[in-house]
């Protein structure tokens, strides 16, 4: 982790934010000519976006707490998101984050989204933010939900919600081209988190769901599909393709979710980069 903010070119990111219309948070695309953000551009904690997020707290944490800038700035993202991209659905008021494109706020999140629900909570272990914890609690529910309510039990790459207090639309509803699921883990990845830090069983309960939903709708003889429409059990349309993630977080994350504890490496000593590898935590004897 470390090596990429010091040794790269995205060490200038950080003092970017900072001069961000965007409340601490960062639009996704730099320019490549200059160096400098694209303001104009959309901001998201979704797809080429949400590594940067996910990692601010994560280098300080991996630094043995040392580097403060990462907290400082990572503090600063969740203060921004809560600010901006933090919404309620309606009716059932389901906590998601969403999007914005200048003034426009935009109810749509990607699947990827769901690996926030675990930094929350982590973090919240480490800065005494309890509100942290509860955001990341109710972010969690809303990714299972994303899941739950599908007929195959697995979620689509992205959804949208009803935000109208007079409309009759259900929370959830998802558009003809993003009814895919591609075996991503952040989901689950956010259970064995938050699992590991409260005990709950009922995040354990709904990993095993989703690993069951895994085996009922991708299965092949030789290994996992993703699929095309999560909303047809009958016929979810096999895509003849497993990203290597599946093997290397998804199972991955599950396993770490239902073995024992003297089996797991410790979250106070390890961090899980956004590939699932562990990494030790840095501690100066």
């Amino acid at each position: 982790f470390l090596f990429i903010f010091t040794c790269s070119p995205l060490s200038s990111i950080p003092s970017l934010q900072e001069q961000s219309r965007y409340h601490n948070l960062i639009p996704k695309f730099i320019n490549a000519q200059t160096g400098r953000l694209r303001n104009d551009d959309m901001v998201t904690l979704g797809a080429r976006a949400d590594s940067y997020y996910e990692y601010l707290f994560k280098l300080w944490l991996q630094s043995g707490k040392k580097e403060g800038k990462f907290l400082k700035w990572y503090l600063e993202t969740v203060q921004g998101v809560e600010e901006v991209l933090l919404r309620e659905s309606e009716p059932n008021k389901l906590t998601f984050i969403g999007e914005s494109k200048g003034a426009s706020f935009i109810p749509k999140m990607d699947h990827l989204v769901c690996f926030y629900a675990g930094v929350l909570a982590l973090g919240s272990e480490h800065v005494q933010q309890p509100s942290h914890m509860k955001i990341g609690k109710q972010l969690m529910y809303t990714c299972w939900q994303m899941y739950e309510r599908m007929p195959t039990g697995l979620s689509p790459e992205i959804v949208y919600f009803n935000i109208d207090p007079n409309s009759k639309k259900d929370d959830i509803f998802v558009k003809m081209n993003d009814k895919h699921n591609l075996l991503r883990p952040e989901t689950v990845e956010s259970l064995f988190v938050l699992y590991r830090l409260t005990k709950d069983q009922k995040y354990r309960d709904w990993g095993w769901r989703i690993f069951q939903s895994f085996e009922t709708y991708t299965k092949l003889e030789n290994g996992y599909s993703s699929i095309s429409n999560v909303q047809n059990p009958d016929n979810p349309g096999y895509r003849d393709k497993m990203e290597s993630f599946f093997l290397g977080e998804t199972l991955k994350y599950l396993f770490l979710l239902f073995c024992d504890d003297d089996w797991v490496l410790p979250l106070d000593e390890w961090v899980f980069n956004t590939e699932a590898h562990p990494l030790p935590i840095w501690v100066t004897r």
